[in-house]
């Protein structure tokens, strides 16, 4: 059996605080969103920049699904939702206005965008790099937007075995950087 979906939009689209900061989230850090974990650009990528999609606040969203014959209805008011429509070249990313928006359910639609072939791995991906704070990223090694320039100095590295025979560090000493 196949699920049927359908997403409906109801209102007119506005600009709101959220809808910004969602939007400026998505723009600036599309250098991280647009490559793989080793800093590749995909291959399976639909879009190669961000730089058009906008964020918009809707009175409502709601999906449908009919599975088996059965209709099921979501909207804000029992299931966070978001929907990206692609209508016009420029795509749209669409939230619930007054009502918090779904991290899931927005990395799930850049997922959609973003590849031909969306999975599970991917948005939780995007879910990790468009939702940590930048302190984080940067922590992690990551160039949180794409006017960043890289860190100086040593590279942040993962652990390796030979690592764990070494003693802890010195007080006020970073792991990377004591002595062998």
């Amino acid at each position: 059996a196949c699920v049927q979906e359908s997403v409906g939009i109801s209102g007119r689209g506005r600009v709101t605080p959220q809808a910004l900061q969602l939007e400026s989230a998505i723009r600036g850090r599309q250098k991280l969103l647009l490559t793989d974990e080793w800093g590749n650009q995909g291959q399976e990528l639909r879009l190669k920049s961000l730089d058009r999609v906008r964020v918009l606040a809707v009175p409502s969203i709601k999906h449908q699904l009919v599975f088996e014959g059965q209709t099921y209805t979501f909207d804000q008011a029992n299931a966070p939702t978001c929907t990206i429509d692609e209508a016009g070249g420029r795509p749209t990313v669409y939230i619930p206005a007054g009502t918090p928006y779904d991290r899931w359910d927005v990395a799930t639609a850049l997922a959609r965008l973003l590849f031909a072939k969306p999975s599970l791995d991917r948005s939780l991906r995007i879910e990790s790099l468009l939702f940590t704070p930048e302190d984080s990223l940067r922590k992690r090694g990551y160039q949180v937007n794409a006017t960043e320039r890289p860190a100086e100095g040593p590279t942040a590295r993962l652990p390796t075995p030979a690592d764990s025979d070494k003693p802890p560090p010195p007080p006020g000493v970073p792991p990377n950087d004591a002595p062998a």
